[in-house]
């Protein structure tokens, strides 16, 4: 059995290499040729034409120079307003020092001296009439008398000197009189002949 086999196997080899045929030997290659020892020279370059001359350039137009307007004519300004009239201070008020009022209380006749002026002079005590004697009148001295005691209180003056209060005076050289308690009366000189006043209560003239 092991003959028939490889006789077999000897077979199906013999007859796969009759089908595909043996391949004969390549021939050897022929030698090349020799290339020419040098190549061509390359033709010379043609000359370049000579470039054609440029035109001239025109001329450019003249610019157009417009004339300036002329500026109009300035308008006038107009007048300054007046200015207002200044208000009128008002008058100063007294000061602190001013307020203090010095008083007085008298029980005997006195001579009132210009030293005295702003004195609140009374008759607080007295026991019997006092006479203030004023002193000549100078603009601005000022006094104030008041009856506070039960008795006649007096205010005299000298000369030409004169006592107005309201529409009512005293004769010249004359004298006034507080009539009771609580009477009140302010005298300021106007001039070197006049005193002039306003009062609380009634006086008599004299």
């Amino acid at each position: 059995m092991a003959d028939i086999s490889v006789n077999i196997r000897t077979s199906e080899i013999v007859k796969a290499e009759l089908n595909r045929g043996i391949s004969g030997y390549s021939g050897f290659s022929g030698r090349s040729g020799f290339s020419g020892s040098n190549p061509g020279a390359s033709g010379v370059s043609g000359t370049s034409g000579k470039s054609g001359f440029s035109g001239k350039s025109g001329f450019s137009g003249a610019s157009g120079a417009g004339t300036a307007g002329a500026s109009g004519v300035s308008g006038f300004s107009g007048k300054s307003g007046y200015s207002g009239v200044s208000g009128t201070s008002g008058i100063s008020g007294l000061s602190g020092a001013n307020l203090t009022r010095t008083v007085s209380a008298k029980t005997t006749d006195y001579g009132v001296l210009s030293g005295d002026s702003n004195t609140f002079f009374t008759n607080s005590g007295a026991v019997a009439g006092v006479t203030f004697t004023m002193p000549t009148p100078a603009a601005g001295l000022t006094y104030e008398f008041y009856r506070d005691a039960n008795q006649t209180v007096t205010l005299d003056v000298a000369g030409s000197v004169v006592i107005r209060i309201g529409a009512s005076a005293s004769s010249a050289g004359g004298n006034i009189t507080l009539d009771a308690v609580g009477t009140r009366v302010r005298l300021v000189a106007i001039s070197t002949i006049l005193w002039v006043g306003d009062l609380t209560g009634t006086v008599s003239f004299n």
